[in-house]
C-alpha cells in the first residue's frame, strides 16, 4: 500500500511540476509522451461542426454533424508524434498538450 501511495504522489508532483496543459500549434511534434486535447466550437454555437484530431496523419477522432454546440477529443501519444487537427466548419477553441513524465 505504501508503494502505491508513493507512486501516486510522485505522479501528482510530476504533473504539477510540468505545468499541466499548454497551447500548441497545429502540426506540432511532441517532445515527450503526453495527452493532446482539441476542442472545437460549432458555427454560432449550435450549427454545423466538421473537425478531426489526427496523430501521425491518422484520424484519432472526428465529428461531422449539424446541430452541435461543441466537440472535444483527447489522445495519449508518444514522444515524437505529430499531432494535428482539421477544421472544415466551426472554430478552434483550443489545442493543448500535457506532458506525462
Amino acid at each position: 500500500m505504501a508503494g502505491w501511495i508513493n507512486q501516486r504522489m510522485s505522479n501528482a508532483i510530476s504533473i504539477w511540476a510540468n505545468g499541466g496543459y499548454f497551447d500548441i500549434p497545429n502540426g506540432w511534434v511532441t517532445d515527450s509522451c503526453g495527452i493532446v486535447f482539441a476542442h472545437m466550437e460549432a458555427i454560432n454555437g449550435a450549427g454545423d461542426l466538421d473537425s478531426e484530431l489526427a496523430v501521425n496523419g491518422l484520424i484519432e477522432s472526428g465529428h461531422h454533424a449539424g446541430d452541435a454546440g461543441s466537440w472535444g477529443a483527447s489522445s495519449l501519444v508518444g514522444a515524437g508524434a505529430t499531432v494535428s487537427f482539421t477544421l472544415g466548419k466551426g472554430s478552434l477553441h483550443y489545442f493543448k498538450f500535457r506532458r506525462m513524465h
